[in-house]
């Protein structure tokens, strides 16, 4: 027959639960037991007893019960006397969550900083925080950018455009290309025609006012006389690099531009002529920048030190 627990002495509870108030936001609620034993049993043996753990989970700030269970292995027949001493006791955990930060600021001077001059930057935490990883990937966007089209200043470039029929093609950058463009294209054509390129999202196409009375048949991109076509970029997410400066497009009177991955042509083989024997075919091989476009991107400031404690510090080079 199995051995089973005698009843704990009077006035000693064998599973006790006790409550605690919160300490600091995060408190653990625990009781330190001691367990004695010195009860024979039928053999003459002495039980011994086992350390026990116990894992509880619950709300911040709210105390919980924790019931204590004895640990104690007792051999067949024998008879144990258990009196429990449970006495509560506090247990904290240093900190209260992860780190928050709790306030950015600069010892730098108030004042207007010109391009090339530094800032330093300080970010306080609630705690000590460790810097993991690459430290130079660690950055902080600052909030000095141009975000949407009030601040911006729109590249605009111009380009000509002497033929009579045929088709070329307009290189913004490395496998953006609008290709296989008719000469005898409208604004809203060519205007489409462009926000096909990759990082082009919007742009405005104006022709020149010149007369061309070789032509009935509306506006278009080439004439006999030669027309110049402004272009307006509104937005272009490519030239974001470059704080909103638009590289000057590239003009291919030989719809030859080559793939970016393949370098084979991707136009259809058509080119740009002229109407009559010895007509000249001219475009402007590089668009002319009339006013550069300004779109600034927001500031990074680089991590320069602090780790292991509660500030970690910045540098930023306008």
């Amino acid at each position: 027959m199995r051995g089973s627990p005698a009843a704990p002495a009077a006035g000693v509870p064998a599973s006790p639960s006790r409550r605690c108030g919160p300490l600091l936001r995060l408190l653990v609620c625990a009781w330190l037991a001691t367990a004695a034993a010195q009860t024979e049993t039928a053999a003459g043996s002495t039980l011994i007893p086992r350390a026990s753990s116990v894992q509880v989970a619950g709300p911040v700030d709210e105390a919980i019960a924790i019931e204590l269970r004895a640990s104690l292995q007792i051999p067949d027949g024998g008879v144990a006397q258990l009196p429990v001493i449970a006495a509560p006791a506090r247990v904290a955990v240093d900190g209260d969550g992860a780190p928050r930060v709790t306030r950015v600021w600069s010892a730098s001077a108030d004042g207007v900083y010109n391009a090339g001059q530094g800032l330093s930057i300080s970010v306080e935490f609630t705690s000590a925080v460790e810097v993991v990883g690459d430290a130079s990937a660690l950055k902080l966007v600052l909030n000095t950018g141009c975000d949407d089209d009030a601040c911006a200043t729109f590249e605009e470039q111009t380009i000509t455009c002497k033929a009579d029929s045929g088709k070329f093609a307009l290189t913004l950058y490395d496998g953006g290309s609008a290709r296989n463009i008719d000469a005898h294209i409208d604004q809203e054509g060519l205007k489409s025609a462009l926000e096909t390129i990759d990082g082009v999202e919007n742009v405005t196409v104006y022709y020149d006012d010149a007369d061309d009375r070789d032509y009935s048949g509306g506006r278009r991109a080439c004439t006999s006389v030669g027309n110049e076509i402004t272009i307006a970029f509104e937005r272009c997410s490519y030239a974001d690099a470059f704080d909103g400066d638009v590289p000057e497009l590239q003009f291919d009177v030989t719809n030859a531009v080559l793939d970016g991955r393949t370098f084979l042509e991707v136009g259809d083989g058509t080119y740009l002529e002229g109407r009559l024997p010895g007509s000249v075919v001219y475009a402007t091989p590089t668009a002319t920048e009339v006013t550069k476009g300004i779109r600034r991107q927001n500031g990074r400031a680089v991590y320069v030190g602090g780790n292991g404690t509660a500030t970690l510090e910045f540098a930023y080079r306008s």
